[in-house]
């Protein structure tokens, strides 16, 4: 097996407010895309890393991933509009020795190398496609407009996190094969789509989507406890 990963950085992060693209914000002195890259380039079977910059900070990314301390090559393409448009790009740029894949956002800069390899692990072992998840814990409400109308069942429901790992070929038919106009949340809605199993492994708190302000604040207080 011969993994790469890759990195999503394409994201405005309109949710932020004004200011540089949701990976070019800063987390304790570095980049959100900086954190995210090596934390997953340190992963031990990760060979090369790619990342998607939008078009209009492309070069803002080059010079933040250019500081960036990895054991393995990391290069930047230019992203698209939809987030499934930038692995697409980033899934063209790969090595052609590349078999797997990681596929992870920087948003979730904090996901945890150890994280990483165990996905990495359940490739090896022969999953096609594999996701960390956690367990939903507050109550799931159903609701019809003000009024709540029942409640959710959370037994089988999960969160799901990146990295998440694809055998490259599998992940390129889905992407090939996905219908004009249909937005993906995430990679493995494509694959699923496609009837193929997607196994699950434990996710981790740490790997949280920073989405707000006050998800900068989470994720100062989770470096300091390590």
């Amino acid at each position: 097996m011969r993994l790469a990963g890759l990195v999503a950085a394409g994201g405005l992060g309109l949710r932020l407010g004004p200011g540089d693209p949701k990976g070019l914000r800063h987390l304790a002195g570095s980049s959100l895309v900086v954190h995210a890259v090596e934390r997953l380039a340190a992963a031990g079977a990760v060979t090369e890393v790619v990342v998607a910059a939008p078009t209009s900070h492309y070069a803002e990314v080059v010079a933040a991933v250019e500081s960036c301390v990895t054991p393995v090559p990391v290069r930047v393409v230019s992203g698209g509009v939809l987030r499934q448009d930038s692995v697409r790009s980033m899934l063209e740029a790969l090595s052609p020795e590349v078999s797997h894949v990681l596929v992870h956002d920087a948003a979730r800069s904090l996901a945890p190398t150890a994280l990483c390899e165990e996905v990495a692990e359940a490739l090896a072992a022969g999953h096609p496609a594999v996701i960390p998840v956690l367990p939903v814990t507050d109550t799931v409400a159903r609701v019809d407009g003000e009024y709540v109308i029942g409640n959710v069942p959370r037994d089988d429901l999960r969160l799901v996190q990146t990295p998440q790992g694809f055998v490259r070929h599998l992940l390129q038919r889905a992407h090939d094969e996905c219908p004009p106009g249909w937005e993906a949340t995430d990679d493995a809605s494509l694959v699923s789509r496609l009837g193929v199993a997607v196994v699950t492994v434990p996710g981790d708190p740490r790997a949280m989507k920073i989405t707000t302000p006050e998800d900068f604040v989470v994720a100062e207080a989770w470096l300091a406890a390590t």
